[in-house]
């Protein structure tokens, strides 16, 4: 099912029908003017539906300054940016952050919104409109609920779980099928990332104590040689996902550091506060490799994790390529997020060369 689009012009009333239409991915910078007055630009390309045959006829641009009385508490990351996920489920499969599992089973019920003391948000749409989605229960079994890595038996029990909040909560959403193919694809990729999750953890420990900080100009550079060094040391590619994002921590503006929101650096760290740092690392990961290895595949992560969407849409992943057995992500890294000149882009390039 294509997604179609309405809009009234306000000067004369008219209506513009958009059939197969693609909104474009929103920026940091439009995520942080939603944050404080529910307004962005939203730009959309479609082909214009004749209402009367429902023909379709030539394909337009168009831009239109959105404002909502909904709230997005949580956020619909694709490509290179992220939308409201009124903009994103259609005929998409959702990749959940384990709190947006829980959120769904507290928000509805049998296929109706219960928090009705709560302001309206964007994901109560989801009872109204058949986005013709599926939701993957696989991150939440992933994650579990040990502040750990799940054994065999807890991946099952965390899918039944999962499967139980989604049917109760709602039962016309599809569900990726729990069989032992999907028990035996998410112990291969726990097993699979064995070696890189505790080279991250090494990484993580020996980092934490630089991370709670925004180094100065005076100190940036030594800093960013330090976090490199030791990601060096834990045997990790200086380019991870993981130490771009330690990288961030220490030079984004304290007011903005989505970074440090996912490290979440205090006095006496210890390995279970990583490992919750470690699976959004990981979930996002997860997720740059599904894009690659799918790329016909309609992929959304779904979060309620404010600062797992703002870094996500600060960095605005856009192009992937195979280094084996790694895949490659660029970056167009917001200035919001990474505010510095060309001076610092070239003396972190030699840094990251090692």
């Amino acid at each position: 099912m294509e997604q179609v689009l309405h809009f009234k012009f306000k000067a004369d009333g008219k209506e513009l029908v958009l059939g197969d239409a693609n909104v474009q991915a929103l920026s940091l910078e439009d995520l942080l003017s939603f944050e404080n007055n529910y307004t962005f630009e939203l730009k959309i390309n479609g082909a214009i539906l004749d209402k009367s045959s429902a023909e379709k006829t030539e394909r337009v641009d168009v831009s239109a300054n959105f404002s909502s009385e909904y709230t997005s508490q949580c956020f619909a990351l694709v490509r290179s940016g992220w939308l409201p996920p009124v903009f994103a489920l259609n005929n998409s499969l959702i990749l959940p952050d384990r709190n947006i599992i829980t959120d769904i089973s507290r928000r509805f019920h049998q296929g109706e919104v219960v928090s009705k003391g709560q302001q309206s948000d964007f994901i109560d749409l989801i009872v109204a409109h058949d986005y013709q989605a599926q939701i993957s229960l696989a991150p939440f079994a992933l994650e579990g609920n040990l502040r750990r890595r799940p054994t065999s038996h807890e991946v099952i029990l965390q899918l039944e779980e999962a499967s139980q909040k989604i049917s109760q909560a709602l039962p016309n959403l599809n569900q990726t099928p729990i069989n032992d193919l999907t028990v035996a694809g998410i112990m291969g990729l726990l097993e699979d990332s064995h070696d890189q999750y505790h080279k991250r953890l090494e990484f993580l420990m020996s980092t934490i104590h630089l991370l709670g900080n925004t180094a100065g100009k005076m100190r940036r550079s030594a800093v960013w040689k330090e976090i490199f060094d030791l990601a060096s040391q834990a045997g990790l590619d200086r380019a991870d996902f993981c130490v771009i994002t330690a990288i961030i921590a220490v030079t984004a503006p304290n007011n903005c550091n989505p970074a440090r929101g996912i490290f979440k650096p205090k006095p006496n760290y210890t390995e279970q506060d990583a490992y919750n740092s470690l699976c959004d690392i990981q979930l996002l990961s997860l997720y740059i490799h599904a894009l690659h290895n799918f790329p016909n595949e309609k992929y959304v992560l779904l979060t309620k994790d404010t600062s797992m969407a703002k870094l996500w849409a600060g960095m605005a992943p856009f192009n992937t390529s195979r280094r084996p057995p790694l895949v490659n992500c660029d970056f167009q890294i917001s200035r919001s997020l990474f505010p510095i000149d060309e001076y610092w882009s070239n003396k972190l390039r030699a840094l990251m060369s090692g």
